[in-house]
Parts: C-alpha cells; sequence; structure tokens
C-alpha cells in the first residue's frame, strides 16, 4: 500500500482564485520575472527580495534569476533604481545580501538565524 499524509492548520483552497495566485507566488520563475522587470518606471525603486530560495533551485534556474536580475540592472537608472535583497544560507547562518543598481553595488548588510531571529546589522543606521 502507498500513501501520503499530511496536516495543515490552514490549508490553502486550491478551487479559490486567490488560493491559486498565493501558491503561484511560492514558485520563482525567471521568465516571470523578466517580463515584469522588463521595463523600468522613473521616480520609482523596484525591490526584489527572497529568503531562503536559493538552495531549493537548480544550479541552471538560479543562474537564469541571476542573468535577469543583470539585465534589468543594466536598465535601471537613478531615477529608476533596482533592489535585490535576499536572505540566504552564509557560512554559519544566513546573509541577507543587497544589490543595488544602476552601481551595482553588492554588500552583506546583516546576518541572521534561517527563520529570521537574532539578526546582527552590519551596516550603520539599520535598525538600531
Amino acid at each position: 500500500m502507498i500513501e501520503r499524509r499530511g496536516c495543515d492548520l490552514s490549508p490553502v483552497d486550491t478551487e479559490s482564485e486567490e488560493g491559486r495566485l498565493t501558491l503561484l507566488s511560492f514558485v520563482w520563475a525567471a521568465q516571470w520575472l523578466d517580463r515584469n522587470l522588463s521595463s523600468v518606471v522613473p521616480g520609482a525603486a523596484t525591490v526584489v527580495f527572497h529568503s531562503i530560495v536559493a538552495p531549493y533551485m537548480s544550479e541552471s534556474s538560479y543562474k537564469q534569476l541571476v542573468d535577469v536580475l543583470s539585465r534589468a540592472g543594466k536598465a535601471a537608472t537613478k531615477a529608476a533604481p533596482l533592489a535585490w535583497l535576499r536572505m540566504e544560507p552564509g557560512s554559519a547562518q544566513a546573509d541577507v545580501r543587497l544589490t543595488i543598481w544602476p552601481e551595482g553595488e553588492e554588500r552583506i548588510i546583516a546576518t541572521t538565524s534561517f527563520h529570521g531571529r537574532d539578526i546582527r546589522w552590519l551596516v550603520e543606521g539599520s535598525g538600531r
């Protein structure tokens, strides 16, 4: 006998439009990101954020994600900057990294546990 079991105190209703959108929000698609970063909006900063996604992506999918962000970064301007904020595994804990274009400067701004507790800010004026 083969079976599968699981429980969720608040399961997502896959029959509803909201439920389908919720589930889609959990899937990283470089094509979707490419479409949505294809034009800059003067006077607005665009922020792409994710946390603990990289370990679940194939190497080629992650490379595609980086390529999409790099292309979008080249199109960014001071009037329409692009920021890539991510919390991903570091050496002992998670690193919170920030890359801002048009300069393309990347830096680690904090370290934290994998669930976001015990944040150690590494830049001045960041929350404390």
